[in-house]
């Protein structure tokens, strides 16, 4: 059970990892719209860190299926959020 859950969590933290890389391959393609400096990712970096974090945590803390889907949903859910309003501001002007 340890090795599948050791799998489980490389999964997790290379797709993480690869969502960071998508915008410098973007930009090195030279795609349109996606110039990102070093502050962008780094605060990227630690939503991605954050939310692999909180991930992991309901993962270890909740015994049952419905418990992890629902904790992984809200941690997904909350940095999809922030992503947003970083981003744009959807609900305040922390984007502006």
């Amino acid at each position: 059970m340890t090795k599948s859950i050791n799998q489980w969590r490389i999964y997790l933290w290379t797709a993480l990892a690869a969502l960071l890389a998508l915008p410098a391959i973007a930009m090195m393609a030279g795609a349109e719209g996606v110039a990102w400096g070093p502050g962008d990712f780094l605060i990227m970096t630690v939503l991605l860190g954050l939310l692999g974090l909180g991930i992991e945590f309901v993962s270890r803390v909740s015994k049952s299926a419905r418990g992890k889907a629902v904790g992984i949903g809200v941690a997904v859910l909350a940095f999809l959020w922030l992503w947003a309003e970083l981003a744009v501001g959807v609900f305040t002007n922390l984007g502006s």
